[in-house]
């Protein structure tokens, strides 16, 4: 039997109750999938073709090892990297594994959390080649005058766009030593006020601007308002005219935030699909095209990529994208994610022609995604 979705009538008379029960016993057993992208059981099935743009093939056709995906598939569902949502895999610009867990199905859109910076990267990029925005070297304050008033650190005329880009603006932000919700939370502390851009550049400089990594979700959302103040709409408007429209998407969700004129989503709260999500790390793997239209401007996209200053580990970071390096079967592999709270990711990975996206519901606990993903690049060698 067909290992394709396949719904079975009871009303159909040919072989009668005991041809549904052995139709309904073989799907189970390989693997059977409803419209909506939900399987069960772990025998690999080919992505449905939908009329979203997205072209399918097969994990063999491609080139990836089915047994390892298979047996992924099994870790993911025995719980072993916790609360996974979904796992797409795109390669050679084909859908070719797509999978959703613990009730997700593919028609739900999922928090996004912090890879809503690197889409709203993109759209720092869009809004420079069209002449909104100037080029990174422009000062922050430019755009904000009015935020400059009788104690202001004359240190931080000197912080950029890049600065903020590459998370190095050396104004303080700590939202990682206290849990959020923290009143010692730097995001807690942002987003309990009314303007949560000027209380990020209120805050005092700890470092030389473009000299150290600190993750700060006000310095990405800081572009939230700069979009604004530069095109007159917001960023969640700006994205659905030149990057959201031309990819195809129509289901989203953007969280607006401080009631000022921006939209918080700029740092972490959009929601996707995650076939949606699929689109926008194969925009970045073909160098900003979508279908052969360009969408973000290639030399945005390669400026992204170019590591910009040591992070977290053995991670670096570029223009809101994490970059690294890791070792597997044998061969060093170099891929760039955006990824967000709660083991959120898309994964691009160049030298393999293949994009892997994953949601999942790690907001309390750590699953250690990144092993799956480093095992889907271990079947692609």
């Amino acid at each position: 039997m067909s290992k394709r979705c396949r719904r079975v009538e009871l009303g159909e008379r040919a072989g009668g109750c005991l041809a549904v029960l052995l139709l309904l016993t073989a799907a189970f057993a390989g693997g059977a999938c409803d419209r909506l992208g939900q399987h069960t059981g772990v025998a690999y099935e080919a992505p449905e073709l939908l009329d979203d743009g997205w072209e399918v093939s097969s994990l063999d056709v491609e080139g990836l090892d089915v047994r390892t995906i298979e047996r992924l598939t099994r870790r993911i569902e025995d719980g072993q990297y916790e609360y996974v949502h979904s796992c797409l895999i795109v390669k050679n610009g084909k859908l070719v594994y797509e999978r959703y867990f613990r009730g997700q199905r593919r028609d739900m859109a999922h928090r996004l959390y912090s890879v809503t910076k690197s889409v709203t990267s993109a759209l720092v990029g869009i809004a420079m080649e069209q002449g909104f925005v100037g080029g990174v070297e422009q000062t922050v304050i430019s755009y904000f005058p009015d935020y400059v008033g009788e104690g202001w650190d004359h240190r931080k005329d000197a912080i950029t766009l890049e600065h903020l880009l590459m998370m190095a603006s050396g104004l303080q932000f700590d939202e990682n030593s206290y849990p959020y919700g923290d009143s010692r939370n730097s995001y807690t502390q942002m987003t309990s006020t009314t303007d949560w851009i000027k209380w990020g550049l209120e805050q005092p400089l700890v470092a030389e601007p473009g000299t150290q990594f600190s993750y700060s979700s006000a310095n990405t959302h800081t572009f939230a308002g700069i979009i604004y103040r530069t095109t007159g709409v917001h960023a969640d408007e700006f994205a659905e005219e030149h990057l959201f429209g031309p990819l195809g998407i129509e289901h989203y969700f953007w969280y607006a935030g401080d009631g000022h004129p921006t939209v918080s989503g700029a740092h972490g709260g959009l929601k996707l699909r995650p076939r949606d999500m699929a689109k926008f790390g194969q925009v970045y793997l073909d160098g900003g095209r979508w279908k052969g239209v360009q969408v973000v401007p290639e030399d945005w996209v390669r400026k992204s990529f170019v590591p910009r200053i040591d992070a977290w580990g053995r991670t670096q970071y570029g223009y809101q994208w994490w970059i690294q390096r890791d070792r597997v079967s044998g061969g060093d592999v170099e891929w760039f994610s955006a990824r967000g709270h709660g083991e959120q990711y898309i994964a691009v990975f160049p030298a393999l022609d293949m994009v892997v996206v994953f949601t999942s519901g790690n907001e309390s606990s750590w699953g250690g995604v990144e092993e799956a993903i480093l095992t889907i690049v271990q079947a692609a060698l």
